[in-house]
């Protein structure tokens, strides 16, 4: 399991996608370590989102693959 600590910064961004379909997926990186100045965690989070429709059903499926990059 992992856990990071945020602090707010209104130059963050923040995306929605409410209107996926089954056949869409969403990836994103969530550790790099690489300390050059580029992004090194994704933070996310859920939600209860109360426009969606009543019977309405949802599906999530994590994956945590590690993928060693050479070329140091």
């Amino acid at each position: 399991m992992h856990s990071h600590r945020l602090k707010y910064n209104p130059a963050h961004a923040w995306f929605y996608f409410p209107r996926m379909r089954r056949d869409e997926a969403i990836v994103f990186k969530v550790f790099d370590s690489e300390t050059d100045g580029r992004a090194r965690f994704t933070p996310h989070t859920s939600f209860v989102d109360r426009s969606t429709p009543a019977g309405a059903s949802a599906n999530s499926i994590s994956t945590v693959p590690v993928m060693p990059w050479g070329g140091r």
